[in-house]
């Protein structure tokens, strides 16, 4: 299942390549490369299995390519890369259904159940409780403008942003424990912005 870990970063990679363009300013690769490192960190801080964590691996890298086609309920079209792939690999039926339910927990209309979800889902939002969280939030609203065509007023996007961080919390007790204070850190600072 390594191999397929490998195999999955270089197939999207030149995804990435071919078919993003310059407006997605976060739903990138940089932001794919980020969320398998916060897999990788979570999960060495978690009990979950070497086979689990790979399909876990496995997810994360896939988690975005659905943007590929269309930003709107972009999981769904994550899912069908995902299986397209891992099905032209070998990869058997149980494994993809367990890659395609975790790439569904980074919806955040979905609550995350498994561990391996959990820590997914924290692995893409672990950011909200890092120092760079602003200047990361601003590149997501670069990328809305860019496809969307409107400039968002900086006032809006405060709000806009702390209402996320606010109604999505971390799952796995690692990142509890280790990105919270730094998360409500980062929600003053938001706070203290919109006061300004």
């Amino acid at each position: 299942m390594k191999n397929i870990t490998q195999l999955a970063l270089n197939y999207v990679t030149q995804l990435f390549d071919e078919k993003l363009t310059d407006e997605f300013t976060y739903h990138n690769l940089s932001h794919t490369l980020e969320v398998l490192e916060n897999v990788i960190e979570i999960g060495a801080n978690t009990n979950i299995t070497d086979e689990k964590l790979e399909l876990v691996k496995v997810a994360a890298i896939f988690h975005d390519t659905g943007i590929t086609d269309s930003c709107n309920e972009h999981e769904l079209n994550s899912c069908k890369i995902a299986k397209e792939f891992l099905l032209k690999n070998n990869i058997n039926n149980q494994k993809i259904e367990d890659i395609e339910q975790l790439i569904q927990s980074t919806n955040l209309k979905n609550i995350p159940i498994t561990l391996g979800q959990k820590i997914l889902r924290d692995s893409d939002i672990l950011h909200t409780g890092k120092k760079k969280f602003y200047s990361k939030s601003l590149k997501l609203k670069s990328e809305i403008e860019n496809i969307e065509k409107k400039e968002i007023h900086e006032l809006t996007w405060i709000d806009s942003t702390l209402e996320f961080i606010n109604n999505n919390n971390y799952f796995t007790k690692y990142a509890l424990e280790n990105y919270s204070d730094k998360r409500q850190k980062n929600i003053i600072k938001l706070q203290k912005k919109k006061r300004r």
